[in-house]
């Protein structure tokens, strides 16, 4: 991605709307630095596009190739909660400290 670029904004519902990046910031650490070019896996901040919006797609306005939308579903996280066995590695026998005085 490169500043003064133009870019097609890929849409949920599939629309394609052509934009222009105007600014282009990259992240070093939590400061916000102006730049000129960014490649694969930079955190970048871009302006001068309205109407983007989550999971939607900022590509080359040169290539016409559709890719297929990825959709995720909301985070789930399973937890289990068991005491360890006798036999287990991380077993170790428990130390009781006396009340405080």
């Amino acid at each position: 991605l490169r500043n003064r670029q133009r870019v097609l904004l890929c849409h949920r519902d599939g629309r394609r709307t052509p934009a222009s990046v105007t600014a282009l910031f990259e992240f070093e650490g939590l400061q916000r630095v102006e730049t000129d070019a960014a490649g694969p896996g930079a955190i970048v901040a871009v302006a001068g596009m309205q109407g983007i919006g989550l999971g939607e797609s900022i590509t080359d306005a040169t290539i016409r190739t559709r890719y297929r939308r990825c959709t995720s579903t909301s985070p789930r996280s399973r937890w289990s909660f068991a005491s360890t066995t006798v036999r287990s590695p991380a077993a170790r026998p428990v130390r009781h400290l006396p009340p405080p005085a």
